[in-house]
């Protein structure tokens, strides 16, 4: 086993980013795809883009810098592994995707998302990171450390189901200041 999980585990992920570029049938931004990936929990970030880089350097995804910005799509070599390892997804995990990942995200959905995550550090404190993308011109990023793990995940909580409203109220409370 290696730091980030078990053989198994990271090549379901692996499984599951090629199965939802597949599903796309299109290109995609790598924030697009994070942000797929970070509001249904399918993985944690650093994973996802380990995960992703990996397929890009195996040829299993093609990167290319179309109006200046990155776009990530599965190539035929990715499309025939997955064909081949398709049975190592869950079904569940399938049906999630299908159901609640693709449906619920059109591509124009993707450019605005939000995200908070919260990780240890030394043995008492919590980073949490909130992190909201409105557009490409309009971003908030916020990295606090607490000490106690219910704030962080109350905080975590708090701020994916209200990141638009809270971050207005950060807004305001600099403007006014």
């Amino acid at each position: 086993m290696n730091g980030l999980g078990n053989e198994r585990e990271l090549v379901q992920d692996k499984l599951v980013l090629l199965y939802i570029l597949k599903k796309l049938d299109m290109p995609i931004t790598n924030r697009q795809l994070t942000q797929l990936v970070l509001s249904h929990r399918l993985m944690n970030y650093f994973i996802m883009q380990q995960m992703l880089l990996e397929l890009i350097d195996s040829g299993y995804v093609d990167a290319q810098i179309d109006e200046n910005k990155e776009q990530i799509k599965i190539s035929q070599q990715g499309i025939d592994v997955l064909q081949y390892f398709i049975g190592m997804i869950p079904p569940y995990l399938k049906l999630k995707v299908d159901t609640k990942v693709l449906p619920d995200n059109s591509i124009d959905k993707l450019t605005k998302y939000a995200t908070g995550e919260y990780y240890p550090v030394g043995l008492k404190n919590f980073n949490v990171l909130l992190n909201i993308n409105r557009s490409e011109e309009h971003n908030m990023k916020i990295t606090l450390t607490v000490d106690d793990l219910d704030l962080a995940k109350k905080i975590t909580k708090n701020w994916n189901e209200k990141s638009d409203l809270l971050a207005d109220r950060i807004l305001d409370i600099l403007k006014d200041s």
